[in-house]
């Protein structure tokens, strides 16, 4: 059906793409994400059943996931005083498990392991701290390092009208 749609509203006239409406109005964006969803954990069972070979050793594997020693290690400090590049570049650079997050003598968070979890790297913790620590982090740089630009106007004397050079 999606490629009949496809096919069909692609003729050259503008005036009759109406796939732009119409396919999200069916649904088939979800329908997709669905079918992509499904076959990402089919080859993830995959790489499973290929490693382990047989059920048990799964429910071996899944009972004692969470008592792995390697939960309680406290990984690598990183502080984003230095600057978020040069941090997810040490991330990158060492590859932890586990990460605490610090700004100065702040602490901001700790990005734990997980089991079945790969190594962390830069991109793991960037995505953490834009989902779930972002006012932690400013109000800890706000703290530290008094930078009152993030929180306070500008002078008045400091003001330029839009478009006039300084």
């Amino acid at each position: 059906m999606t490629q009949q749609l496809s096919f069909e509203t692609y003729r050259g006239n503008p005036a009759a793409n109406y796939e732009h409406y119409f396919v999200p109005a069916i649904g088939a964006p979800l329908a997709w994400s669905r079918v992509v969803y499904a076959i990402f954990g089919y080859w993830y069972s995959r790489g499973l059943a290929d490693a382990l070979r047989t059920r048990s050793a799964l429910r071996e594997l899944l009972r004692g996931a969470w008592a792995d020693p390697r939960l309680d290690e406290m990984g690598l400090c990183v502080d984003l005083s230095t600057g978020i590049g040069a941090t997810l570049a040490e991330v990158d650079r060492v590859r932890p498990r586990a990460v605490n997050i610090v700004v100065g003598s702040t602490s901001i968070a700790r990005i734990t392991w997980q089991p079945g979890a790969e190594l962390l790297k830069g991109s793991h913790v960037a995505a953490q701290l834009f989902r779930f620590y972002h006012t932690p982090v400013v109000t800890a740089l706000v703290r530290e390092h008094g930078y009152t630009w993030l929180t306070s106007p500008a002078p008045d004397a400091e003001r330029q009208p839009a478009g006039q050079p300084r």
